[in-house]
């Protein structure tokens, strides 16, 4: 028996209702039973009662997943309060194990325990899913410690999980349980293989800056100076902080270790806090004393042609393979915020266009990306991951 996926959506209003109906169609597409439900949900529901509606239909199925700013499937992105997609997957092959941790932004080394004792406990382990709270979680650090505890590199795919950019309370799915400063993995392991792309679209602007005074992903000090004293400094009216119209735009890419070859072979940096009292900004990728810094600015004419270059590139590679499905995680200010009304015929039909319409796809607009650049573990920012699963 090959991979059989299913994908479902409800817009309905009704949460339980909604639930059922996106759990009803992502099964019946399937020829067995689910081994895997993956759910994301956008926060105008009853978190808990979506939930409810999910697991009536698809019963003890092992369930990870998140809410986020909006979701991605065939039919396009959609940022509306009401919209939630299932992938359900159902193989006798593949091995699935999921896990949570809890508080993660307090105990990061124990939420990494809790996924890699998931791992351990799946046989030929090939891809982590990770979903962490996209306010709360230090994702860098919890990337490092879930590597660590690994007895080889493994592959981290996900995103962390958003809201309507209020910045307010993010969820995490695992199994029946809606959660909040937590991390959800999905371990799957045997017969299938797995191919990917990750892309920007940023373009570079100024100087190089340093990172002098930096903890925890808080950094008080670049150049010496406060943070925000020197990113104001490419802000047209810096009196309105973050949320000054350019700072959608507005972003920082931090080099990878090693020869750099240009924009592509940058981490994308995002401050989503900002202590006007110090000048401290907040950056949930965790940046670190001695890091180097160049401010970029997104541009969504290179984001739209990145993402479907990176698209070919990835058809390019499998020429005469179908992929059994495709997950595709897209930051929260790669939609609406930039394209508009368009970001589905700009931005998302164009890539699926390239890798097949009848594809099974699932994903959505997250609060930082999760993939592996380089052979590492990276959490990314305005960025597209782009994973096609193959079965063996």
């Amino acid at each position: 028996m090959g991979v059989s996926v299913g994908v479902g959506s409800s817009t309905l209003h009704a949460s339980r209702e909604a639930g059922r109906e996106a759990a009803r169609r992502a099964v019946e597409r399937l020829s067995g039973a689910p081994a895997l439900v993956l759910v994301f949900a956008t926060v105008g529901f009853d978190q808990r009662e979506l939930l409810r509606g999910i697991v009536d239909v698809t019963g003890a199925a092992p369930l990870a997943g998140c809410s986020g700013t909006g979701i991605i499937t065939h039919a396009g992105s959609d940022e509306s309060a009401f919209c939630v997609a299932v992938m359900a997957l159902s193989s006798d092959g593949v091995h699935v194990r999921t896990a949570v941790g809890r508080e993660v932004s307090h105990d990061v080394r124990g939420a990494a325990e809790a996924i890699a004792a998931a791992v351990r406990a799946t046989p030929d382990p090939r891809v982590i899913l990770l979903f962490p709270d996209g306010l709360k979680a230090n994702a860098s650090a919890l990337l490092s410690a879930i590597d660590a505890r690994l007895p080889a590199p493994l592959p981290i795919l996900g995103g962390s999980a958003g809201e309507v950019m209020r910045f307010d309370r993010t969820y995490q799915y695992h199994d029946g349980e809606v959660l909040e400063d937590a991390v959800v993995g999905a371990v799957l392991g045997g017969p299938i293989d797995l191919d990917l792309e990750v892309t920007h679209g940023c373009t570079l602007l100024g100087l190089v800056h340093e990172v002098t005074n930096a903890d925890d992903g808080l950094v008080r000090e670049i150049d010496g100076r406060p943070a925000w004293d020197v990113m104001k400094e490419y802000v047209t009216d810096p009196s309105k902080g973050l949320s000054s119209p350019d700072q959608p735009y507005l972003c920082m890419a931090q080099p990878l270790p090693g020869p750099s070859g240009g924009e592509g072979e940058h981490l994308i940096r995002v401050p989503l806090g900002l202590d006007e009292s110090t000048g401290a900004l907040f950056f949930p990728g965790g940046l670190a004393r001695g890091d180097e810094l160049t401010m970029a600015r997104r541009d969504a004419e290179k984001i739209a042609r990145n993402a479907t270059e990176a698209a070919h590139r990835l058809r390019a590679r499998h020429p005469d393979r179908a992929p059994a499905l495709v997950l595709q995680f897209d930051c929260a200010g790669r939609g609406a915020s930039l394209y508009g009304p368009n970001v589905t015929s700009q931005l998302i039909q164009p890539v699926q266009q390239v890798l097949g319409k009848d594809v099974p796809w699932i994903g959505f607009h997250s609060y930082g990306e999760l993939a592996p650049l380089r052979g590492r573990n990276h959490f990314h920012q305005y960025t597209m991951a782009l994973c096609a699963l193959y079965h063996r």
